[in-house]
């Protein structure tokens, strides 16, 4: 039932109409259940609470409120008005058919009509639970239900009341609520006498006819529940009389009221045997009439004097009144001997009782004659003892064992009086019997009936308690005489006085008696000692085990036949050759005394099997071959199968019956018929219709198949072996079986259960081998082989298997009561756990039968389960084993056994819709399976729920049996979901099933119907509310839910069912945040609770990640608040709102203020919680000492036995393990003591128990990493995807600094397994990203200062986290240090933690974008790198410092050996620490100790690996990113005075110069382009050939501008750089003009910005070159093109407006801007300027007139170059210079006024507001703007050089015009025909004039944000107007 709903009915008054009469019950029951199961703080509050509620419930018992007229009418017309319900607030219209059914109910009960429509609405909602039921039904079932449920919770109060009988585990104050609320319920109330009432009126008899009568029963199944509830409301209410008898006895007048109605109470079984109801009655009188209180000195004084036998004085005299006047039969002969032992107690204690009751006291004997006269042995024999729930229950078995050892004990005299009467009628018998007359009827026999009562009742031990011992204290040898007590020492006189001269009517009853006081070890050593003495004790030679043996070997010498020598059969000749019936029974009772003695003690069996005089074995079996009974040889057959049951005594056995051959094995010699067993069964026993042959053969079989199966048996004759035995009782038996005739149907299935009994044991033990489908004549298969073999195919055996199943299925369905129904059950389940056998080793089989390549064909047993039923002609035998699970309440082995089936079944591919389709195929089975499996998981498992009824160990198999059954079906439900859509598991789970969700692939759940889901997340809920409050530790239950949350994380991270099963989890009272506020679980030093933790926070980590992905702001902030203990604005009010949509109790209000709480309240931050329980150390297991076994060679069985569990670890296996051991144990036993063999038993146990330490370790330590697996999924998702309004950023840097610091804390310090600090590694390495990324958007969030910069300082740069960063960094540092140089993937993890923090320190580099962009072109090339110290950078070189060159020779290790991604990552660590340029050894180390070196030559070796990467056929890209990470190291190196001359003098640009890869340009090479390859992972290959050249040029570039353009060496290897690889420079330097694609602009750029840089070298080339150097002269030529190449791209680069028209148009959004064509203006731009810088220097260090770069020509006229012609037409004039210029200006007039549009629409944005909401487009504008600033720092410096450009030349016209009137021709113009003509310069100047005018000329004086770059424009625009004047033509 559910308890969830039934905890939402909680008022503070008694029942009102508008509730039903179920769920507040069932409500109460489940409050007492767990509060008195798993008591709390708050229990007795509730339970105090719930008493005075429901206290008028129990004070009138089942009295509900009557037929209301007024609620009638109002029922009626509810049909217009509507009713109001408690399930609404207001009144709701109900249907007509719902009005006729609560009036029905109302008539039918005789119950208030509201309260009837009431529970009719509770059954429409528990409807799913009860397929196949109507609504009316299913409230009728309620009702009942409800009276049960009410009348169990007056039970369990009674139960834990204090008393004299028990005493509960129940805390005291519990205790006492409980028992004055009872006690109260007594004395007040008179509840017990209410009971008594109720037990004298319910009658089923007439509640079916009233149910007949308003058709409110349905089928079988709902009759048989109605009588089940009915019988249980009745068993509790005698069950609770019960418990108050026992624990304070019963007041006078419900006794003598009981007394009075015993005889209308008592109901009998069909075998006439008292019925449970009746003897708990009668037990209960029975307590209440005992005083063996008053003997137990340490009985509670207070208690006792309040039991009514005490404390009311009239009681005995009232009872005996009622005892005396009462119907004398068997009920109250019972109840006179208990009150009259019970007088007999008070005589026997000092208790003083009143005048008035001494006289009743006295008549204690009289009572007891009564008793015996009523023969009160003859009932407690045959109606009382017959009952098996008093061997199950421990408290009637005491009281019952208390009556007869009293009886004994305090009445010896009439013990003796009944001996003597005993003695009487035995020679009375005898003497009737001399004279062939019958002996009369009415004789004594109360002492027979006396000890044969014992027999039966302490042969049955069940509940374990072995009271039988006390009879032999005495006599035991471990028992010290001084400590044997009065009763012990009575009851062994009692044994002495039955066997003193013994007459012949008792020898059989006092064997018996002796043979059931044997049922125990010590009991039957007793008895055998007793028996091996001759007349010691008895007194009776009669009574030993040589009189016993030698009347056997009389008796076979008298009966055996002999053969002659003809084989003749012939006979001795004797008087008498057969036995009397007398004698018969008397050889029955010995045979039961040797039984029992050999079935309990294996020394008593050895020895009577091994005693050379009695020759038990060979004796026994020799009678077999006598004329005797049937019945007889059974008894013999029996006892042999007792005697068997040691190794040694089954050795000898098999020997003997196989030479006697009484089974058949092999065909005999001669002529003559043998008698043998087969023969007489197939002759005797069926023709009489009783098998007690067949059942003896069947003990003795399986007796000694457990015990020894020999291999070389019968070798003489046959194959050896015991296969014939087997094979005779399957064929002769088994087969048999089923169709034979029986008197009794019982035994028939009792038959069936020993036949399967032995197959299933061979099928077990059965290990499949190929040599088993071999035949060899010397050996016979193993025996489980030819059952195996019957099983993979269509056999008569697997038919018959079937059959049984399908039988016992529809007797079942029946719902009726028969005599052989338990045996049934029980060949069903053997049949189910064999065909469960087979499937398990099916697969095995298979193998081995194709490896031995036999002819067989076999099916396989999982496909003939779904083949065609003959019986039904359907496949349904699947179906019939799976209908089981319906049973699972009272078969739970049978279930257990079916799921298993259809699991095993189900494995195979495709074949789980199949069964789908088979159960959907049978309707009216459909919604029953499904609701069976979810009975199966409601089944709880509450030891403390249950009663009295079953003992402690029958309490943990039922218990056990309930988890596996859960374990299997969830084994089911995860097997299904990873097959095919739709399968039995889906359907079982509730995902609804239809075509829309199919094609979809997004499966929902229904929730209109009762499934597994339901169930399984209702056992996790109530797990969690029992753990709340206890802190046991149940394995098997724990790995039940550890394997129910993997389900559930299973089905929430597949993608079918995710979206589903999280929104089912949700609406499930939001089960993830329920369970992760519990967080962490209690027992998490078990690995079981560690996976429980793994699993859910994996959920949590699937739950935020989708909901990120749905952007559900409102459940990220429900979960943050669980994991990280913060909570928003307005907190309260959102965890209100937010308990009543998902949670039905939440946790505390958490404060907001974590980093600094105000209040004294510490807010719970999980993430952080989970780290501190969480144990990373791993402690090892000490190998213990062992005395027989080697410590190595268990070691090596340890390695043999691993397994690979489902988890991907190696764990030992135990079953394995423990076979191995005891085949260990089997082949030294011969040599091998007892007493040793028990040592060696030990030891393995103690092997075993390692063993299992073993496999939790590494079970715990998987479970670690499991935890940690998670934790750091859920982790990363939540700090990379909660938004800012869920988790702020100045919280989230905290956490994440707390969280950083305990990983780290706990990793060094506590050493943990290597796949730990994996896992913690990676963890911190995101951690850190994460830090860095909130870093970065704290920046970003607090927007622009003043100045236009992030204020970097204020945030990152703050004491705290500056102290934290270091600590960080510090601990990764010291990780790095103590790490083991192996462990690569380690050092990769912490490398890359390493960067990102660095990285977090340089992120002050950010803050310098904007000062550097004022800085000119020229001077950010040229200006050599100066570092200002500040906080961060002195704080890492201090840290980095101290510790040493360890550190720093570890990291040039890791840079130049180990995997590629290690290197590549500590040369990145390099790189950043080298970024502070405060640490100059680092970089002296790394050169001197030839780490350097090693970089450079393994980057020479790399040359051929980069070849293969700018190939079409490239396989992968890892040289290419080792090369980067060379290269970025190599330049940082370049950056620094002393690392750049390290490079030179190196040779770093030799062995560039010499690397071929430079010269493979993919266009130079004729390489393919792909276009397509672009948009996948790899790159194209002209991209890759730019990532192997650019860092080439960039290591140029740093090395001149850190040693500076003067330095010669650095000049002359750069040229030598660039002239060795020639070709490519001038195939980029060509192409760059015909062609305008980005990327060869882009080469463009890098390559004319370093010909820039190194042009004086070209310069001198001519001044220090001689005439005969080849090389020299080939350098000449190079450059010389490069002047030519350079000059053409002068002319075709001149910036314009087309080229930015594309740029005006997004003023109104610049986040829509293409980034590649921004990449591409800027390319451009930085081409032009850096040719104009070549000129310029050229110009500057050049003043030779053949120098002259351009002249002005006649015809040339500015023009505008608005498209890039790529022909040379016209002749390089000075216009060009005019163009750029003129271009520039524009370019910088248009780049302004986007800026100012920029800057006014962030006005505009922080005007209305949007900035805030918006830090996305704040970042943005300051990326865009921060660009366009630096464009505009370009073109201002292309305006300035192109200024002094024209200066230079009109400088150099006029002072050559001056000089010699002569114009210079161009010396690039040599071979053009035109000349320079005074019209040539007067057109010049006119064109000068017209361009520098006043307005450009005022606007290039202030062009510059620099005042100084402003004057320098101002200088040279005014000698350049000065040097127009001058020219001459104007």
């Amino acid at each position: 039932m559910e308890t969830n709903r039934c905890c939402k009915q909680c008022k503070d008054h008694f029942l009102k109409p508008t509730e039903d009469l179920w769920t507040p019950y069932k409500h109460f029951n489940v409050v007492i259940q767990r509060n008195l199961s798993y008591p709390a703080e708050h229990s007795v509050i509730e339970l105090d609470v719930h008493f005075k509620k429901y206290k008028q419930s129990l004070s009138s018992l089942l009295v509900y409120p009557q037929k209301n007229e007024k609620h009638r009418q109002v029922l009626k017309n509810g049909l217009i008005d509507g009713v109001l319900t408690s399930k609404y607030s207001r009144s709701v219209p109900i249907s007509k058919e719902l009005i006729d059914e609560a009036l029905i109910i109302s008539d039918m009960f005789n119950v208030d009509e509201m309260m009837a429509m009431e529970l009719l609405c509770t059954a429409q909602r528990e409807m799913s639970r009860h397929p196949g039921l109507s609504r009316g039904l299913v409230a009728v079932l309620l009702y009942y239900d409800g009276k049960k449920t009410l009348v169990h919770s007056l039970r369990d109060l009674f139960r834990a009341t204090s008393g004299i009988s028990w005493i509960t585990e129940i805390p005291k104050e519990i205790t006492s609520l409980v028992s004055t609320f009872t006690q109260n319920l007594v004395n007040n109330y008179n509840i017990l006498d209410r009971i008594v009432s109720l037990l004298d009126e319910l009658d089923i008899s007439k509640e079916i006819v009233i149910l007949t009568k308003n058709r409110a029963l349905g089928s079988k199944k709902h009759q048989n529940q109605i009588q089940r509830l009915y019988h249980d409301i009745k068993l509790g209410l005698a069950t609770a009389l019960f418990y108050w008898a026992a624990q304070r006895g019963l007041p006078k007048a419900i006794v003598v009221k009981l007394i009075k109605n015993l005889s209308t109470l008592a109901q009998g079984q069909a075998s006439g045997v008292i019925n449970d109801i009746t003897l708990t009655v009668i037990f209960a009188l029975l307590y209440a009439c005992d005083t063996s209180v008053l003997l137990r000195s340490e009985a509670s004084t207070a208690i006792t004097h309040n039991i009514p036998i005490l404390s009311q004085g009239d009681f005995l005299q009232t009872v005996h009144e009622a005892l005396t006047v009462s119907y004398q039969d068997g009920l109250n002969a019972v109840l006179e001997l208990a009150f009259g032992l019970a007088l007999t107690g008070f005589r026997h204690s000092s208790q003083q009782v009143p005048n008035s009751s001494s006289k009743i006291i006295s008549t204690d004997e009289q009572l007891i004659d009564a008793a015996i006269s009523n023969k009160v042995f003859d009932f407690l024999l045959h109606y009382v003892l017959e009952n098996k729930t008093l061997y199950r229950h421990e408290f009637f078995y005491r009281r019952i064992h208390m009556l007869i050892t009293d009886f004994i004990e305090f009445m010896h005299s009439k013990v003796t009086e009944l001996r003597g009467k005993a003695d009487e009628t035995a020679r009375t018998v005898m003497g009737f019997l001399r004279e062939g007359l019958e002996p009369p009827y009415n004789l004594d026999h109360s002492f027979e009936m006396l000890m044969l009562c014992i027999a039966k009742f302490y042969k049955d031990n069940r509940a374990g308690l072995s009271f039988c011992v006390q009879f032999w204290e005495p006599l035991d040898s471990t028992f010290s005489p001084s400590k044997a007590t009065t009763r012990s020492v009575s009851l062994f006189k009692f044994i002495r006085l039955a066997g003193d001269l013994l007459p012949s009517t008792l020898f059989v009853s006092y064997l018996k008696m002796i043979a059931g006081l044997t049922s125990c070890e010590r009991s039957a050593r007793n008895t055998f000692n007793l028996l091996k003495q001759s007349s010691g004790l008895t007194g009776s030679t009669t009574l030993s085990w040589e009189h016993f043996f030698g009347s056997i070997i009389q008796y076979y010498s008298n009966l055996r036949q002999e053969h002659c020598v003809g084989s003749e059969t012939s006979y001795k000749s004797h008087i008498n050759r057969c036995i009397n019936p007398q004698e018969m029974e008397a050889l029955q009772a010995v045979l039961e005394v040797i039984r029992c003695v050999a079935n309990y003690d294996e020394l008593s069996r050895i020895a009577i099997c091994e005693n050379p005089n009695w020759a038990a074995l060979q004796i026994l079996l020799g009678l077999l071959s006598c004329p005797v009974p049937l019945v007889l040889k059974g008894n013999i057959l029996e006892t042999l199968s007792a005697l068997g049951k040691s190794k040694e005594t089954a050795t000898i056995l098999w020997n003997i019956i196989e030479s006697a051959q009484i089974i058949p094995t092999f065909p005999t010699q001669g002529s003559h018929c043998e008698c043998n067993l087969q023969t007489e069964i197939e002759q005797n026993e069926s023709r009489l219709e009783k098998y007690p042959l067949s059942r003896g053969i069947l003990d003795l079989v399986y007796s000694l198949l457990n015990a020894d199966i020999p291999k070389n048996l019968g070798a003489d004759q046959r194959k050896p072996g015991v296969q014939p035995y087997v094979t005779f009782v399957i064929d002769e038996i088994f087969f048999k079986f089923y169709d034979r005739q029986y008197k009794n149907q019982t035994e028939k299935w009792e038959i069936g259960l020993k036949c399967l009994r032995i197959i299933n044991y061979l099928v077990k033990i059965y290990e499949p081998t190929p040599s088993d489908f071999k035949e060899q004549a010397d050996r016979s298969s193993s025996l489980g082989y030819h059952i195996m073999l019957q099983m993979q195919k269509k056999s008569h055996f697997l038919n018959l298997l079937l059959l049984i199943v399908d039988d016992a299925r529809h007797k079942l369905d029946d719902h009726q009561q028969f005599n052989e129904k338990e045996v049934m059950e029980e060949c069903a389940l053997l049949c189910l756990l064999i065909i469960e056998e087979g499937l398990k080793k099916q697969k095995l089989f298979l193998d081995c039968h194709v490896t031995a390549n036999c002819p067989n064909i076999l099916f396989g047993l999982n496909k003939i389960l779904l083949d065609v039923n003959p019986r039904s002609q359907s496949p349904d035998h699947l179906l019939n084993i799976t209908q089981f699970v319906i049973y699972c309440s009272s078969l739970p082995n049978h279930s257990y056994a079916a799921v298993n089936i259809l699991h095993m079944v189900s494995n195979a591919p495709n074949i789980s819709t199949q069964i789908l389709d088979v159960f959907i195929s049978n309707s009216h089975m459909y919604d029953e399976i499904r609701q069976g499996f979810v009975d199966c998981l409601d089944i709880e498992v509450n030891p403390a729920s249950s009663n009295f009824y079953e003992n402690a160990n029958d309490l943990n198999i039922s218990q056990k049996i309930y988890l596996k059954m859960k374990a299997s079906i969830i084994e089911l439900l995860r097997n299904c979901i990873t097959q095919p859509y739709p399968n039995i598991g889906f359907y079982l789970l509730g995902f609804e099933c239809t075509n829309n969700a199919i094609e979809k692939r997004k499966l929902n759940i229904t929730d209109s119907s009762n499934h597994c889901l339901k169930s399984l997340i209702m056992f996790l809920d109530n797990h969690l509310e029992i753990k709340k409050t206890s802190n046991t530790y149940d394995a098997d239950l724990e790995q039940i839910i550890k394997r129910t949350y993997l389900l559930l994380y299973s089905l929430c991270s597949s993608t079918r069912t995710s979206e589903g099963m999280l929104r089912y989890l949700r609406s499930s009272n939001d089960f993830i945040c329920r369970h992760l506020r519990t967080l962490p679980f209690k027992n998490t030093e078990y690995s079981n609770i560690l996976y429980q933790t793994s699993y859910l926070l994996e959920c949590t980590a699937i739950e935020l990640k989708l909901a990120s992905f749905h952007s559900q702001l409102s459940r990220i902030q429900q979960i943050c608040e669980i994991l990280v203990g913060t909570i928003s604005n307005k907190a309260e009010d959102r965890l209100s709102i937010n308990s009543t949509l998902f949670f039905s109790h939440s946790s505390p209000v958490i404060s907001e203020q974590f980093i600094k709480p105000k209040s004294e309240k510490v807010p719970h931050f999980l993430l952080s919680s989970i780290l501190d329980w969480l144990t990373f150390e791993t402690k090892d297991i000490n190998s213990p000492n062992w005395d027989f076994f080697d410590s190595s060679m268990s070691k090596q069985i340890f390695d043999e036995c691993e397994t690979r569990c489902e988890e991907g670890h190696s764990l030992i296996n135990l079953q394995k393990l423990h076979k191995i051991l005891n085949e260990e144990l089997c082949n030294i036993q011969g040599t091998v003591v007892v007493g040793q063999r028990k040592l060696i038993l030990k030891e393995i146990e103690s092997i075993l128990l390692y063993a299992l330490k073993i496999n939790e370790m590494r079970n715990k330590n998987r479970g670690t990493v499991k935890v940690m697996d998670a934790w750091a999924q859920v982790t990363e998702i939540l700090f990379i995807y909660a938004p800012e309004t869920t988790l702020s950023y100045a919280i989230k840097q905290e956490l994440l600094f707390e969280m950083l610091l305990k990983l780290l804390n706990k990793s060094i310090s506590k050493q943990p397994a290597f796949e730990i600090l994996l896992l913690t590694s990676e963890a911190i390495f995101v951690l850190i990203v994460c830090l860095r990324q909130s870093f970065s958007r704290k920046i970003e969030s607090s927007g622009i200062g003043t100045n236009g910069t992030y204020h970097f300082e204020n945030i990152v740069r703050s004491d705290s986290n500056i102290l934290n960063l270091k600590t960080v960094l510090k601990r990764l540092l010291e990780w790095i240090v103590i790490s083991n140089v192996n462990s690569q993937k380690l050092r990769i993890n912490l490398y890359a933690a390493v960067l990102a923090c660095l990285g977090i320190f340089n992120g002050h580099l950010s803050e310098n974008t904007t000062h550097n962009s004022k800085l000119t072109f020229v001077s950010r090339l040229d200006k050599k790198n100066t570092f200002i110290g500040s906080t961060d950078m002195q704080v890492v070189t201090e840290l980095l410092s101290s510790f040493g060159d360890k550190l720093i020779e570890i990291m040039c290790r890791d840079c130049v050996i180990g995997h590629d991604v290690c290197k590549m990552l500590a040369m990145s660590c390099f790189v950043s620490m080298l970024e502070f340029n405060t640490i100059p050894s680092v970089t002296q180390l790394f050169a001197y100790r030839g780490y350097l070196a090693n970089i450079i030559e393994n980057l020479e070796q790399s040359d051929e690996d980069l070849c293969l990467v700018v190939n079409d056929s490239i396989k992968n890209l890892k040289a290419l990113y080792v090369y980067e990470s060379h290269m970025a190291l190599l330049l940082q190196f370049a950056n620094s005075y002393v690392g750049a001359e390290m490079l030179l003098s190196c040779k770093m640009l030799s062995i560039l110069s010499k690397m071929r890869v430079f010269d493979m340009h993919p266009d130079f090479q004729g390489c393919l382009r792909n276009p397509i390859v672009g948009h996948d992972f790899l790159p194209a290959v002209d991209c890759r050939f730019r990532q192997i050249f650019f860092p080439a040029l960039q290591l140029c570039n740093a090395i001149v501008t850190t040693l500076g353009t003067e330095n010669q060496s650095a000049i002359s290897q750069i040229s030598n750089f660039l002239f060795s690889h020639f070709e490519v420079i001038e195939f980029i330097l060509r192409t760059g003009i015909s062609r305008s694609d980005f990327g060869t602009v882009q080469e463009l750029s890098a390559v004319t910005g370093i010909i820039a840089r190194v042009v004086k070298k070209f310069s001198l080339f001519k001044d220090v070159c001689l005439p005969d150097d080849i090389k020299c002269n080939q350098n000449k030529i190079y450059i010389h093109k490069i002047n030519r190449y350079m000059l053409h791209i002068f002319y075709f680069f001149v910036l314009n407006n087309d080229i930015l028209k594309r740029k005006s148009k997004p003023d109104a959004h610049f986040n829509e801007v293409s980034e590649p064509h921004c990449s591409y203006i800027k390319s451009l731009v930085e081409v032009t300027a850096n040719v104009t810088i070549f000129f310029r220097y050229k110009f500057t260090h050049t003043m030779n007139l053949s120098d002259i770069l351009f002249t002005p020509k006649k015809d040339t006229a500015i023009k505008r170059a608005d498209k890039l012609d790529r022909t040379v037409n016209n002749s390089l004039d000075f216009a060009t210079v005019l163009n750029h210029l003129e271009g520039s200006i524009e370019c910088l007039e248009i780049q302004k006024r986007l800026m100012d549009n920029m800057v006014s629409q962030k006005s505009y944005m922080a005007d209305v507001g949007i900035e805030g909401s918006s830090h996305l487009s704040c970042v943005e504008w300051m990326r865009q703007y921060g660009t366009w600033q630096k464009e505009l720092s370009v073109y201002t410096f292309i305006v300035e050089q192109t200024l002094y450009l024209l200066w230079l030349h009109l400088d150099f016209y006029v002072t050559s015009a001056t000089r010699d009137g002569k114009w210079p021709r161009s010396a690039f113009e040599e071979g053009l025909p035109n000349a320079t003509s005074v019209d040539d310069i007067k057109l010049l100047k006119q064109n000068l004039i017209s361009v520098f005018n006043e307005t450009l000329c005022s606007y290039l004086s202030s062009v510059s944000e620099s005042a100084i770059e402003n004057y320098f424009n101002r200088t040279l625009v005014r000698r350049i107007k000065s040097l127009i004047q001058h020219l001459s033509g104007v």
